[in-house]
């Protein structure tokens, strides 16, 4: 049994691991995107494809942590649950993360309302990809770090 929790406790690191460099990436990508430098250069077009790709990897973690707090204890009481497992840190950084989002999708709709240009899909990618990978580390953080019994991670935080 405990050689199980070890390699389980192993994978959701690395998995979380995976999930920040995905999201510290995103960053990378909307800087290139957001210049202009290289849009068509291969590095940039691979680094968003792997993007692309981990969006759905990243909505099935979030389902799946969030299940498993819903599924024993009701809507309600899981979604406390879960937000009593995750610490203050992390819904300041998850805030900070996204609030790119949203300034990167404003900066979209500013350039096609002023340039008349298109924004292709694509450039859309680093953006959903932050979105949902910053959810499904504070999702899967809170899940692995969770227990019966165990204290919350905010002390002194809103509830």
């Amino acid at each position: 049994m405990r050689v199980v929790s070890s390699v389980r406790r192993t994978i959701i690191d690395l998995t979380l691991t995976v999930l920040a460099i995905t999201s510290m990436s995103c960053l990378i990508s909307l800087m290139a995107i957001f210049i202009g430098g290289g849009r068509g250069g291969t590095d940039l077009r691979s680094l968003i494809y792997l993007q692309a790709g981990l969006i759905p990897v990243a909505i099935g973690i979030s389902i799946v942590g969030v299940f498993g707090f819903v599924h024993h204890q009701g809507l309600a009481a899981g979604m406390r649950a879960l937000w009593r497992a995750i610490p203050q840190w992390q819904v300041f950084i998850f805030l900070l993360l996204n609030s790119l989002v949203i300034s990167g999708e404003v900066a979209f709709v500013i350039v096609m309302r002023a340039t008349e240009q298109v924004v292709l899909w694509q450039q859309h990618i680093p953006l959903v990809c932050m979105l949902v990978c910053s959810s499904a580390y504070l999702v899967l953080y809170a899940r692995a770090n969770s227990y019966p019994g165990s204290p919350a991670a905010m002390s002194g935080r809103w509830m």
